[in-house]
């Protein structure tokens, strides 16, 4: 089977933001690593509304402060996205709000395994993530 290149297009993926921290009240006792304390913000940033291309941030936050969870851990990616004019608008929502996270998401992914794997607590590895589900809408920063 034959690989053709897309017409949506990025730019090198760069690291926006990491933050990682153990927390010193979990107790190990409530040792679970669910998906559902897992949570992501996607943000898109058109530079000129002029031109076929837009800035996309993801941030995956997991855990959260207190005894509940054994860290806190934050990552944003970011990247540049382009596509050809004459797209309908419908598609373009889609490659910015479903196709440009999930790439980005295979970015975040090996770092949030590293870090935890560097951890005193089990590999956290990120699950599939539906990113055409309603609860993912994209926050929209035209300035």
């Amino acid at each position: 089977m034959k690989l053709n290149d897309s017409i949506f297009r990025f730019e090198n993926p760069v690291l926006n933001e990491m933050y990682f921290k153990v927390n010193d009240d979990f107790r190990k006792e409530k040792m679970e690593t669910d998906t559902e304390s897992a949570n992501g913000r996607i943000s898109v940033k058109h530079e000129d509304n002029d031109l076929n291309e837009a800035f996309v941030y993801l941030t995956i936050t997991i855990g959260e402060k207190g005894d509940s969870f054994p860290f806190e851990l934050k990552v944003t990616m970011g990247s540049k996205f382009l596509w050809p004019e004459g797209l309908a608008e419908k598609t373009i929502d889609t490659l910015l709000t479903v196709n440009a996270p999930a790439l980005l998401l295979s970015y975040i992914r090996p770092i949030v395994s590293s870090i935890t794997d560097s951890s005193e607590y089990p590999t956290y590895h990120i699950p599939f993530i539906d990113f055409s589900s309603k609860e993912m809408t994209p926050d929209e920063n035209d300035d």
